[in-house]
């Protein structure tokens, strides 16, 4: 189990890296970030690939909304 300080990285099955093409290569993960307008913290979503320097910082106001604005909410269901 991960402790608080410890980031939990998922690989993406049937992922292709954008960057070096090869697949089950991309990991997926939450960052914290410090906003630069009114310092509140946000976790983003990092997306990076562990055989070439491909990295993609997904921030908040980059996440695709729904029709009627709102954010939509993919449930994972993690395998143990």
């Amino acid at each position: 189990m991960a402790t608080v300080n410890q980031t939990v990285k998922r690989f993406i099955a049937g992922a292709r890296c954008p960057n070096c093409q090869k697949m089950d290569t991309t990991v997926s993960y939450f960052e914290k970030d410090i906003g630069q307008h009114n310092a509140a913290e946000h976790h983003i979503m990092v997306r990076e690939c562990t055989e070439c320097d491909f990295i993609e910082k997904m921030y908040p106001e980059n996440v695709d909304a729904g029709s009627n604005g709102a954010i939509q909410q993919i449930n994972v269901k993690e395998v143990l």
